[in-house]
């Protein structure tokens, strides 16, 4: 049974970020009004109540983020005044006595654009944060004192659109690269989005950020501006099934999501990338997707996004927590209106029962679990419950939908909660 409860918001303007901590007992809220407000659950009466409330930045907060309970309460917020600031609820009394207020413990300031998105990386590597901004640059950040929490340090940056995969031995330039395909060169993927402040295209860009497949729409220059684009980032949360630490990036007007590894004294690597609109009809299938072999003598011909399939912003992704899998399911909405959940693994197999699966450096592959329209609007928030079987994702539309695998692995819609309170006080619908 789906339940559902109302928090009388305080926000002066539109929400734009929620986000429940480690427990699920607090939600944070920001907002177009710059504030953030931290909410409270009641146990025993199922109330939320809102125990503090601040200023965060000078623009509107884009998203929010807490950190693994093991280094305190800690909330990471970016901007759209191109800042990122970590916050500490420096209470000193217990509940119910004293202020709950969060004190501001560093600024970071690198970015040279809108800071779109902000995540911290699983406990095990550390106190890390990894943010993207609309200067297409994505920066790793790391805490080695946590109980200094002022001492921030730059670990890594680098230029998310500029990243592809590295060639294999025998392989041409020209080659083109599957869905499943990790070692080619991408030419079926839209054209890379120069980094830098100024995020216009214009007509004497580098030959070099224009592909060579004129036919593709895709290899076709397109606007960046700032308002057109989408960047969003999110760790993988596993560190026992994947050698180092994983991330996946989507940036700019690219319908493409890139997961990249990053390992210590070498640059980031991408390991997968993963075009939104499939090959060919078949593979598209809801649950009938099946993996493409990534031997080189296999591959079939180049894949691209028919000319229907025109370039769409990927607005949010979200990894599901592994509980055990041997594969990982990543889920995305985009401005195409359509939420698509994918299947990752490593190996030759799709992860069920492969001996050789996360060991050495096997090449990933992926599968097209479930692609949905049902929002008929933009997406903009996609989520996993803790358990990874259920994901929801928020539209345009005003609905929240739910999605989850039957017995046989076919994703369906299994509710949709409403924006809007019924009479009977709820906002269940189906």
């Amino acid at each position: 049974m789906l339940q559902s409860s109302v928090i009388p918001s305080t926000h002066a303007d539109l929400i734009t970020d929620t986000a429940y901590d480690y427990h699920g007992l607090k939600l944070a809220t920001a907002g177009i009004d710059q504030k953030i407000k931290i909410w409270k659950l009641n146990e025993l009466s199922g109330v939320w109540s809102m125990i503090d409330e601040w200023k965060a930045h000078d623009a509107p907060v884009a998203k929010i983020a807490w950190a693994h309970p093991e280094f305190g309460t800690l909330i990471a917020s970016c901007s759209y005044d191109r800042t990122v600031k970590i916050w500490e609820d420096a209470r000193s009394a217990p509940d119910g006595a004293g202020s709950s207020r969060f004190q501001l413990r560093t600024t970071l300031t690198e970015a040279r654009g809108t800071v779109r998105a902000v995540d911290f990386a699983p406990a095990a590597f550390g106190l890390k944060l990894v943010t993207i901004a609309s200067d297409n640059f994505v920066r790793i950040y790391e805490c080695h004192e946590t109980y200094h929490l002022t001492a921030w340090s730059l670990a890594e940056e680098f230029d998310a659109a500029a990243i592809s995969l590295p060639l294999s031995a025998g392989e041409s330039p020209n080659s083109g690269a599957t869905p499943t395909q990790t070692h080619a060169t991408l030419s079926d993927t839209p054209p890379l989005a120069p980094s830098g402040i100024s995020l216009q295209r214009t007509g004497t860009a580098p030959s070099a950020l224009i592909a060579s497949t004129s036919g593709n729409p895709l290899t076709k220059p397109v606007g960046v501006k700032e308002a057109d684009g989408a960047w969003c980032v999110s760790w993988l949360k596993d560190r026992f099934t994947v050698p180092g630490e994983i991330i996946a990036v989507s940036c700019g007007t690219q319908a493409i999501v890139k997961i990249i590894a990053l390992q210590p004294s070498k640059p980031p690597q991408a390991l997968l990338v993963i075009p939104q609109h499939p090959a060919n009809t078949q593979s598209s299938l809801l649950g009938t997707a099946t993996p493409t072999s990534t031997s080189p003598s296999l591959l079939p011909a180049v894949p691209h996004a028919a000319p229907s399939h025109p370039v769409h912003a990927i607005t949010c992704l979200a990894w599901a927590p592994p509980c055990g899998r041997s594969y990982h399911l990543l889920a995305t909405g985009s401005r195409d209106h359509k939420v698509r959940i994918f299947k990752l693994w490593q190996g030759e197999r799709d992860g069920f029962g492969d001996e050789d699966a996360g060991k050495g450096d096997l090449a990933w592959s992926f599968s097209r679990l479930g692609e949905f329209d049902d929002h008929k609007a933009s997406v903009g928030r996609v989520e996993w419950n803790i358990t990874g079987t259920i994901l929801s994702s928020a539209g345009d539309d005003g609905k929240i939908r739910l999605w989850k695998a039957t017995f046989n692995n076919v994703w369906r819609s299994m509710g949709t909660l409403g924006a809007v309170e019924s009479e009977g006080g709820d906002a269940m619908e189906q």
